[in-house]
Parts: structure tokens; C-alpha cells; sequence
């Protein structure tokens, strides 16, 4: 599995264990996503980042979910969610323009779930140049 930069600590309010991990293309040196589970004792809340406090998206499009159970319940659900998600491929789409100002985005290469973009996109559907695989 790819390495993926990732943290453990608690927030300024001490309200809740914070584990996150991070997928990055490291070529770009960008983040494409971040991932966060708050544990609160016997229960815990699971997802994408959506800001740089990390409060998270609750829907399950985001892979949002709730559990609850001992602490090595939860630490184990929780490893296994992260793991799911470092292991999936992520691969860069390009547009390339005449004017320099190329459209990119990123997604997971199984389900075309956009991560980030770059630029803007061509609506009228026309083929990206390239897609290069980011994570294997």
C-alpha cells in the first residue's frame, strides 16, 4: 500500500481522539482528500474532511458512518476503513489548452469518484489527454 501522510491528536476543545490520513499526489505536492474519524469513548464518526477544522461530511456518499463498541472494536473498524481507503487507485485526469491553463482533476480510478480539481473542466464531455495513475 502507498504511503499516505496521516495524524493522531485532539482538537483545541479536547472534545474528541482525532486520527486523519491524507491522500496526496505527491508529484503536484497536493492533497486531494483527507479522511477523519473523531473517537468519543465507546463510539465514533467517520469520514471525509470537509474543512480545515475537520468537521466531516455526514453522508454516506462520503463514506460517512457511525460506530459504537469497546475501544478495540472501534480502533479495529476504523483501521479497516482506513486501510480500504488507502488502498484504492487514484489517477490524474488532464485537459491540456492552447492558452497554459490546463484542467485537471483527480479520482478514485474504480469508481471515477472526483477527489479534486484543477482548472476548469470542459462541459461539452470532450476526452482528457491523459490519465496517469497517482496511487497504484
Amino acid at each position: 500500500m502507498p504511503w499516505a501522510p496521516s495524524q493522531v491528536g485532539r482538537l483545541g476543545d479536547e472534545s474528541s481522539f482525532l486520527v486523519h490520513i491524507s491522500l496526496l499526489d505527491e508529484a503536484r505536492r497536493l492533497v486531494l482528500a483527507e479522511w477523519a474519524v473523531h473517537f468519543y469513548g465507546t463510539h465514533a464518526l467517520a469520514g471525509k474532511v470537509r474543512d480545515q477544522l475537520f468537521n466531516l461530511h455526514e453522508s454516506p456518499e462520503h463514506g460517512f458512518f457511525r460506530a459504537s463498541g469497546t475501544v478495540e472494536e472501534l480502533a479495529e473498524r476504523c483501521a479497516g476503513w482506513f486501510e480500504s481507503l488507502l488502498s484504492r487507485p487514484v489517477v490524474r485526469v488532464e485537459w491540456p489548452f492552447k492558452d497554459g491553463k490546463d484542467a485537471t482533476h483527480w479520482e478514485f480510478a474504480e469508481t471515477g469518484e472526483i477527489l479534486a480539481t484543477r482548472g476548469s473542466i470542459p462541459a461539452d464531455g470532450s476526452s482528457p489527454a491523459h490519465r496517469l495513475p497517482v496511487r497504484p
